[in-house]
């Protein structure tokens, strides 16, 4: 039976960042006739038509909003019983999943992997939810590898919740220190703040948020921070004609040389260089 590894749903192009990316999401209107299994977790979210998705050699006829749980080493496939038809697929890292699933309860993860198939059928005001996030992540561009592993983590995050209310019963609302976060993640006043003050705003010590962050996105609060400015800072580079030192200040940076340094970790050059690069005003000089 073939084994499909969680690299293969990765593009070529980001790859070689493949420890960064905890998550894929692909939508699809085919066929995948060979019986195969995963190294990762998949949620399969029919949007149109009806599907027949035959698990652990049991058929199941899939229709609008309906949820299915493909754990590691489950066997299925997929098959269409009315078309036009079409379906997500949320793709989850073992190791990650693994994560998310004992942050919200220590015996969760060998409860789900060793019990029966689980599925459910989401509500349409939660299928609007995820066809934002699915919309969001749309317009993050493929080079900016922070923005992409953010916006996947939190969506699969979101999409786990929402899963394991329906099936279990229990109690896995979005922690409010999420909620604050994510408003954040669309604002630019992250650019301003510091650990210091998201630790303030959700009542956390510096410790426990960032256990909190390390959970759910995989990264220190001061690296999703520190990513956030440096994500600005590259639109400014490429966007402006403003002088490195003022988009270094805007950004929240407290020396331009502090700036630079973090820049070029990021995009393996330096400010001056990468907005040549970009090209994108003839008229810099």
């Amino acid at each position: 039976m073939k084994k499909i590894k969680f690299i293969e749903n990765i593009p070529l192009s980001l790859r070689s960042h493949y420890d960064s990316i905890n998550v894929a999401f692909h939508t699809q209107n085919c066929e995948f006739h060979t019986v195969h299994c995963h190294d990762y977790w998949e949620f399969l979210i029919a949007i149109d038509g009806t599907i027949c998705n035959n698990i652990n050699g049991k058929e199941y006829k899939m229709h609008r909003n309906d949820v299915f749980l493909i754990r590691p080493n489950d066997s299925h496939c997929i098959k269409s019983v009315a078309s036009p038809f079409s379906y997500h697929n949320i793709m989850v890292k073992d190791e990650y999943a693994c994560r998310i699933f004992q942050t919200i309860k220590p015996e969760l993860y060998q409860r789900i992997i060793s019990g029966k198939e689980f599925f459910c059928t989401f509500l349409e005001s939660e299928m609007n939810i995820i066809n934002n996030h699915i919309s969001n992540m749309h317009h993050i561009s493929s080079e900016d590898i922070f923005a992409i592993s953010c916006m996947q983590n939190l969506a699969s995050v979101h999409i786990i919740c929402l899963f394991l209310n329906h099936i279990l019963n229990i109690e896995t609302k979005q922690p409010e220190w999420l909620t604050i976060i994510e408003s954040y993640i669309k604002s630019q006043t992250v650019l301003k703040i510091s650990v210091a003050d998201l630790c303030a705003i959700t009542n956390y010590s510096k410790t426990h948020l960032n256990r909190l962050f390390r959970s759910f996105y995989d990264m220190t609060t001061l690296e999703y921070i520190v990513g956030k400015k440096i994500n600005y800072a590259g639109r400014m580079l490429e966007c402006t004609d403003y002088t490195i030192d003022y988009i270094s200040e805007m950004a929240g940076f407290s020396s331009k040389g502090h700036f630079i340094k973090l820049f070029k970790q990021k995009y393996n050059t330096t400010p001056g260089r990468y907005r040549k690069q970009v090209n994108v005003y003839a008229n810099i000089k």
